[in-house]
């Protein structure tokens, strides 16, 4: 199988045609070290991270068609161009939903360094803190962990309808991940909000997972589900909406949640004057209905450089 896939005339006129566009050079060498030569290969972006990943397995599925062709089909040899365009085609059909204008160049090379100058379209979206209705209130929570160091902390802000404060917290805490201590600062805002008789609020968090386990209970981790399970029972007795914001619109309660996680320090307060400066800045743009700028890469769209 060696002689077929990796240093037979076909297989090296497979990989040379096409690896050379890539610059990726074939050497007779174990099947094992050519996939992994492909795909240790560093990649320009997440299309050509693809391409560099699927085009080992078409070149050995055209090799072996061929192959089965000549010793069971009464083919006479190896039909090189067809093996080519063959994968050529697979390759082409499969990177063609990422970027459509792909379908119409039928040169490899070409095909090969629009992929490598491939670069994802930047998108910068505004987004802004909003005041809950009259006559009810919004708290937002984060948490951080620390991988490194494994220290946890968890973080939120009480806000009436006019954007002022009523409570802050930044409190270290112990658990294993990022999720488990987002589950646990809903948690306590949750329970601290109840106690005090708060019935109409607003809990906005900028986890996705923790908020659509809130809405849909599939969880399986035990520990979180018991987390979980206090905050709806909670929600279940008094009017609670749960929503999801992007991390430009919860800026405050991520500076408290990191804040606790770096200092080791505990907060629970009431005055705007005893939060720290950088959180202090956030709620007065916050309160200000200021927007923060968004800025990422739309990984499903891409131009050419």
């Amino acid at each position: 199988m060696h002689h077929v896939f990796g240093e037979g005339d076909a297989a090296r006129y497979m990989w040379n045609n096409m690896g050379n566009p890539l610059g990726i050079q074939h050497a007779n060498q174990p099947i094992v070290n050519i996939f992994n030569n492909w795909w240790s290969r560093k990649s320009e972006n997440n299309v050509h991270k693809i391409l560099l990943k699927i085009t080992p397995n078409f070149i050995c599925w055209e090799l072996w068609k061929q192959w089965c062709a000549c010793k069971h089909g009464g083919q006479r040899h190896f039909l090189y161009s067809r093996m080519f365009y063959q994968a050529f085609g697979h390759i082409k059909a499969a990177l063609t939903k990422y970027f459509q204008k792909l379908q119409d160049i039928n040169h490899w090379p070409t095909f090969c360094l629009i992929i490598e100058k491939l670069r994802p379209v930047h998108m910068v979206k505004q987004v802004t803190w909003i005041c809950p209705q009259p006559g009810s209130i919004k708290i937002n929570t984060d948490g951080s962990y620390l991988h490194k160091s494994g220290r946890a902390g968890i973080g939120g802000i009480v806000r009436n309808s006019q954007g002022e404060l009523i409570m802050a917290f930044s409190i270290s805490v112990n658990c294993c991940n990022n999720n488990m201590a987002e589950a646990l600062v809903a948690e306590f805002g949750v329970k601290w909000c109840y106690q005090h008789g708060y019935t109409n609020f607003t809990l906005e968090l900028d986890s996705k997972v923790i908020a659509t386990m809130l809405d849909n209970n599939l969880v399986t981790n035990m520990k979180l589900k018991q987390v979980l399970d206090t905050i709806r029972s909670i929600k279940n007795r008094v009017g609670i909406q749960v929503s999801h914001c992007f991390r430009e619109g919860n800026h405050v309660a991520d500076l408290l949640a990191k804040f606790a996680s770096t200092s080791n320090q505990n907060l629970l307060t009431k005055s705007l004057l005893h939060l720290p400066r950088q959180a202090r800045g956030s709620f007065q743009l916050d309160k200000w209905q200021l927007p923060s700028l968004r800025c990422k890469y739309d990984k499903a769209n891409f131009f050419v450089s």
